[in-house]
């Protein structure tokens, strides 16, 4: 193997240990182990005194089951995001239609996922 392929796979492989080193830390004990430590944090919060933390502690065991269920799947918001980013520039830029239907109609084509090429550009 050449210099650079010797190094590429060695920062590969620094890379993929300092992952499984981060995975295996205090926070990530295991799939078991993170309802019994969500409920009791939602629990020592709710006790705490501060009335910030007391509401939010009721707010994460009223709604543990999915939060547990999210984490589980790995999901995040990411894409509703960009899509709303991209909903609020396309409205920014078509300030000034005279109807809404053209604006969502401008909406569904750029944010339907439809790639329309113009004739002569790649």
């Amino acid at each position: 193997m050449g210099r650079r392929v010797q190094a590429y796979a060695q920062s590969a492989r620094e890379r993929r240990d300092r992952r499984a080193a981060r995975r295996e830390g205090p926070a990530w004990r295991g799939r078991r182990h993170r309802a019994p430590m969500l409920r009791q944090w939602a629990a020592d919060a709710s006790l705490s005194g501060i009335a910030e933390f007391a509401r939010l502690g009721e707010k994460i065991d009223r709604r543990h089951f999915d939060i547990l269920r999210t984490t589980r799947a790995g999901l995040s918001n990411a894409r509703l995001e960009a899509v709303n980013n991209k909903i609020k520039t396309t409205i920014k830029i078509g300030y000034g239609y005279r109807n809404l239907g053209n604006l969502i109609a401008l909406i569904m084509l750029k944010c339907g996922g439809l790639n329309l090429r113009l004739p002569g550009r790649q």
